[in-house]
C-alpha cells in the first residue's frame, strides 16, 4: 500500500513514529508531510523519519485559516502526484485534501465534540474516525472505538523502554527529586477559547515545587529570561523519559498532562475548557491518575501539589495505578496498522 501520512505538530511525530516503522518494515510505502511548528521537523530528524516540510505553523486566528488553506492545496498537489491509497492523519488539512482529491482518509480523534462544532463537523467528513472507546459514538457508522488513547500508539510499554541515563542528562544524581513543568502558548486554531495558566500562577507554581526539588520548565513561545535556569535541557525525543522519572507533572498541556499520566507520573492539568476532553476525564475519574482544574482554580491546584509533594510511596502508588490501566488497553499503534491494512 501507499499511504500519506500529514504531521501538524510535534504530539504528532510521537503519535505516528511506531506506526510507520512497522508499517515501512511490512513493506508499505509511507509518504510523510510535515508542518513547521515548534520542534517538530527536529523531532522528525532525530527518530530519522524522511518528510517533506509542507508549511510553517502561523500564529494568529487568520494567520491559521490562511496557513490551514495553503497546507491544504499543497496537500492535494501530493496527493496528485505520490497517488496514495490512503491518506492518515490527526489534522484538518488532511481531511479536507483528502476529499477535494477523493481519497480514503482514515483520522484518529480523541476530542469529539469537546472542542467545538467546527472541528467536529470537519472531522466527519473522513471517511473512518478511530476514536478511544471514553468518547463513545458521536460519528455513527463512520466511528470504530478502540480501548486506549492516543499517547498508547508511543507509551504503552510494548513501544517505550524509559531511559535511565536521564537523570545525567538533566544534571541529577539518580533519584534526585524534580519536577516538570509545560506552558503552551495555545496559538493552535482550535485553542481560540482557551485560557490556561496566568503568568503570575506560573511563578507561584515554580516556587512551591522549587522548595522540594529541581523544577525543569518546557514552553512554547518566548522564553522569560528569570525562567532560563529552569529551561529543559534535553531533545523533544528524551522528553517521554524524563516525564516517567518526574515526580510530578503540571502544566496546560493537555497532551503531555497525558502522556505523564500513562507513563504512572502524577499530572496535574489547567485549563479552561468548554465540555470535557474525555481521556484526561477517564485518567482522573477512573484510574486516579490525573487531577484536573479549571484556571480559576489556583489554591486548589497548588493545594493538591502540595499534598501529592508530602505523599509516602508516590511513584510506587502511581506506578500501581498505572499497571491497572495498562492491563484493561491496548497497544494503539498495532491497533492501527491493523485497521490501515484492512482499508487497502
Amino acid at each position: 500500500m501507499k499511504i500519506l501520512i500529514e504531521i501538524a505538530q510535534q504530539t504528532n511525530v510521537h503519535f505516528f513514529k511506531n506506526i510507520i516503522k512497522i508499517l515501512a518494515d511490512k513493506g508499505h510505502e509511507v509518504c510523510v508531510l510535515a508542518r513547521d511548528r515548534e520542534s517538530t521537523l527536529d523531532l522528525l530528524r532525530e527518530y530519522s523519519i524522511p518528510y517533506q516540510s509542507i508549511s510553517r505553523a502561523a500564529n494568529k486566528r487568520f494567520g491559521l485559516l490562511y496557513e490551514l488553506i495553503v497546507r491544504t492545496l499543497r496537500i492535494c498537489a501530493i496527493i496528485r502526484r505520490f497517488q496514495p491509497d490512503l491518506i492518515f492523519g490527526r489534522s484538518y488539512s488532511s481531511i479536507l485534501a483528502a476529499r477535494l482529491m477523493r481519497r480514503p482518509i482514515l483520522i484518529d480523534d480523541d476530542d469529539g465534540r469537546a472542542v467545538g462544532w467546527l472541528n467536529y463537523r470537519i472531522k466527519c467528513l473522513a471517511d473512518i474516525i478511530c476514536t478511544p472507546d471514553v468518547l463513545r459514538k458521536q460519528y455513527g457508522h463512520k466511528q470504530k472505538l478502540y480501548s486506549g488513547y492516543k499517547e498508547l500508539a508511543y507509551l504503552h510499554p510494548n513501544n517505550f523502554k524509559p531511559d535511565g541515563n536521564i537523570w545525567q542528562d538533566l544534571g541529577l544524581e539518580e533519584g534526585e527529586r524534580y519536577f516538570i513543568l509545560r506552558f503552551t502558548s495555545l496559538q493552535a486554531f482550535h485553542d481560540v477559547h482557551r485560557k490556561g495558566m496566568s503568568r503570575k500562577f506560573k511563578s507561584r507554581l515554580i516556587d512551591l515545587l522549587s522548595e522540594k526539588g529541581r523544577v525543569f520548565i518546557s514552553s512554547e513561545g518566548e522564553f522569560p529570561e528569570e525562567w532560563k535556569k529552569y529551561q529543559l535541557p534535553l531533545t523533544p525525543g528524551r522528553i517521554h523519559s524524563a516525564l516517567y522519572y518526574a515526580d510530578i507533572y503540571a502544566g496546560d498541556s493537555g497532551t503531555m498532562a497525558s502522556e505523564a499520566a500513562v507513563l504512572g507520573t502524577p499530572s496535574i492539568f489547567m485549563l479552561t475548557l468548554e465540555g470535557s476532553l474525555f481521556g484526561i476525564k477517564e485518567l482522573e475519574e477512573k484510574y486516579g491518575l490525573l487531577f484536573g482544574f479549571q484556571h480559576d482554580q489556583e489554591d486548589e491546584c497548588l493545594k493538591e501539589i502540595n499534598s501529592l509533594m508530602n505523599m509516602e510511596n508516590l511513584k510506587e502508588t502511581w506506578a500501581a495505578k498505572r499497571a491497572k490501566m495498562i492491563e484493561e488497553k491496548i497497544d494503539v499503534a498495532e491497533y492501527y496498522v491493523r485497521i490501515i491494512e484492512a482499508m487497502g
